[in-house]
């Protein structure tokens, strides 16, 4: 048995008046489209709107370091680590919404994110009691870079928007450059942004000149295949959005920039994709994703270091992997340590002191997607993320506003595609490579679940999704 200490799982209450006097509050949790209801949905239509009340879970997106200090976009909340042990990172504060979080910047007092339906800006001078000071409502932003006293903003709709936050609770809109493709990245050089997009797979680097930023003008453009970029001094680099390759470019001069080095690696992966990249001191730090050749090994998450001292001849200084389900593996560096969070709600610490002998911690930061079902008190999920697959989490939700994840078991390496309650006990329908099955856990404590039934289904070409219980009888 596993405990956690986490606030992930959104909680909706809907307040519903029936005649004059009598209220029924029920709730209901959801997460990226799995649904489970303590109660059945009433045939009329809610007096309100829902609202949150709660959270556990969510799709890491976003990472940024400061100090000792490291801010998570995890799904739509943030939350604030203290990681003076680099290896035991400590939560000790966070703040959520609705919308997810698309990317973070930390300057100051003040943590700038991107979100689903804009900017928030949150007063993070005390981080146990991160406060939220402003919003400005955009598109859907997937990039934020911040300069001197602009913020820049980039939009999934192939907008980037400059705000002035030289007082962050007045902002001020100055200008915005509409994009003819959806907008991946964006970086600052002197007083040009760059900004990678996306057409098809193929896109390029618009230099856009934000001297004045009422008036950003294109400058240039520059063909490529980008996903994600950094800068560092007059160096632009860049990640293929499509093949596991880098490209440094000298950008002294902004509007020409000149390849002087590239660094490719090799696979045996029909697929593979850079997700992130971080260059500090002289290292080059490439989150990669690539999926197998042979069409069963799960996807595998890889973190590789590149010496970029010579950036005409950049090195390979190490490589490191781990079998995973992932969407997205933001990184962040600070000092010799590598800080990624893959998507399945963990954080992974790479400590790279030693690049020929680097080590890896792992963290549950969160919960991923779920399949769930509520009894009495204690909501009940399942997972296939990772090595979270086939895991059943225990959810003590007597405190909406408050879930706390009190049992987490381990039913072995099965995907479990459904769950269903009856009584004392669960039943978990699962998928593997060779057949289907069914397994019965006990839950009359649900703080130590017990596996006590397995039942193999006969190999049909077809694999069971979902399950259902009514009286004594179980429907697949």
């Amino acid at each position: 048995m596993m405990l956690l200490s986490t606030k992930r799982l959104f909680v909706l209450g809907f307040p519903i008046v029936l005649g004059a006097t009598l209220v029924l509050t029920w709730f209901l949790f959801g997460m990226q489209g799995n649904i489970a209801a303590a109660a059945l949905l009433p045939s009329h239509t809610p007096t309100v709107d829902p609202e949150p009340i709660g959270h556990v879970g969510g799709m890491t997106q976003a990472i940024f370091v400061s100090d000792t200090l490291i801010y998570v976009g995890n799904g739509s909340e943030l939350s604030i680590m203290d990681v003076t042990d680099p290896n035991s990172p400590i939560e000790i504060g966070d703040i959520w919404w609705k919308e997810g979080i698309n990317d973070i910047w930390v300057r100051g007092n003040y943590a700038y994110l991107a979100m689903n339906n804009g900017l928030r800006i949150v007063d993070v001078s005390d981080p146990a009691l991160p406060t939220l000071i402003n919003s400005y409502i955009t598109d859907s932003v997937r990039s934020l870079e911040i300069k001197d006293s602009q913020v820049y903003l980039g939009t999934y709709s192939g907008k980037m928007q400059i705000l002035d936050i030289t007082d962050p609770l007045n902002l001020v809109y100055q200008g915005e450059y509409v994009l003819p493709y959806q907008l991946l990245d964006m970086a600052l050089v002197s007083h040009y942004a760059y900004i990678a997009v996306n057409h098809n797979l193929y896109g390029g680097v618009y230099i856009i000149d934000v001297t004045n930023p009422t008036t950003p003008t294109l400058q240039g453009i520059y063909t490529a295949n980008i996903g994600r970029m950094t800068v560092v001094n007059d160096l632009l680099f860049l990640a293929s959005v499509i093949t596991p390759a880098m490209s440094i470019l000298d950008v002294s001069t902004p509007i020409t920039p000149v390849e002087i080095g590239s660094f490719e690696m090799s696979s045996v992966y029909w697929y593979t994709t850079m997700d992130d990249i971080a260059v500090q001191d002289g290292i080059a730090y490439l989150s990669i994703e690539r999926l197998s050749t042979d069409g069963y090994s799960f996807p595998q998450l890889v973190i590789t270091a590149v010496d970029v001292n010579d950036p005409t001849s950049p090195q390979e200084l190490f490589s490191e992997s781990w079998t995973e389900y992932f969407t997205h593996a933001p990184l962040t560096v600070s000092g010799n340590y590598v800080y990624l969070a893959d998507g399945a709600s963990r954080l992974l610490v790479v400590d790279a002191t030693l690049p020929a002998t680097p080590t890896v911690s792992t963290h549950l930061i969160g919960l991923p997607d779920l399949s769930m079902e509520i009894q009495d008190q204690f909501l009940y999920a399942t997972t296939n993320w990772g090595d979270l697959r086939g895991t059943i989490f225990v959810i003590d939700i007597s405190i909406p506003t408050d879930p706390e994840v009190v049992e987490v078991e381990s039913l072995g390496d099965y995907s479990l595609n459904d769950l269903s309650l009856d009584g004392n006990y669960a039943y978990s329908i699962f998928h593997s490579r060779h057949f289907d099955g069914l397994f019965v856990i006990d839950i009359t404590d649900p703080l130590h679940l017990t596996k006590v039934g397995f039942y193999s289904y006969p190999d049909e070409g077809y694999t069971h999704f979902a399950s259902t219980m009514d009286n004594a009888n179980l429907f697949l």
